[in-house]
């Protein structure tokens, strides 16, 4: 919130005085009995509002255009063998799993709903790097991850989920994670880190998913 009044402070007072509008509708609608953010599984054909949350997000990149700001990255160093049909299998299926990692934002008549898209294979983009030299590699390893944490997501269009997997040796790989935080936050990240291991354990051992719905 407080980084929200900041942004606001800084927009003209046009602009910060049609966020202030949109918002306030929102929350009359909200206490008309609206939902703003209790969705069932499921309900792709309806049309979704977005919560509070979301609107901030949702205006801000009205306003201000794409922007890097919001997006949440990480990385991870994987070293030992790795199945990447497995890792490729688990991404897929923790997308299947949820509809969040597989919404979009479109705006009918001015007004945000979410748009939640059927499950599909997840793109897995593998760079081979094993060919710069050894002293190298970490520098342009840094490069590619900076590149991927600025580069803006399309709300609209999505995904909103990038995923790439950096070859640097033959059992060494850096797995680059990017996601928008308007479907995502610090909380999700530890549940997506948690089940791609146990999905990739069960994936790689030719096993189906031990996962609940």
């Amino acid at each position: 919130m407080t980084n929200l009044k900041e942004r606001l402070a800084n927009l003209p007072p046009e602009k910060r005085a049609w966020v202030l509008k949109k918002l306030h509708e929102q929350r009359a609608a909200a206490a008309n009995g609206v939902s703003a953010g209790s969705v069932a599984c499921g309900a792709s054909d309806q049309n979704i509002p977005l919560s509070f949350a979301q609107q901030r997000l949702w205006f801000l990149n009205q306003l201000e255009g794409p922007s890097a700001t919001y997006n949440i990255f990480d990385g991870w160093h994987l070293q030992g063998p790795l199945n990447v049909t497995a890792l490729k299998q688990s991404l897929t299926e923790m997308v299947r799993r949820h509809e969040s990692l597989r919404t979009t934002f479109a705006a009918p008549q001015g007004k945000p709903i979410q748009v939640i898209h059927p499950p599909d294979c997840v793109t897995l983009d593998v760079m081979d790097l094993q060919a710069v030299p050894a002293a190298e590699q970490l520098a342009e390893v840094q490069r590619r991850a900076a590149q991927e944490a600025a580069q803006c997501f399309d709300l609209e269009r999505g995904s909103l989920l990038r995923v790439k997997l950096l070859h640097t040796a033959p059992e060494d790989h850096y797995l680059l994670f990017t996601i928008h935080h308007i479907v995502a936050d610090g909380w999700s990240m530890s549940v997506i880190v948690q089940e791609l291991s146990d999905l990739y354990t069960a994936f790689a051992r030719g096993k189906p998913s031990s996962l609940p719905p």
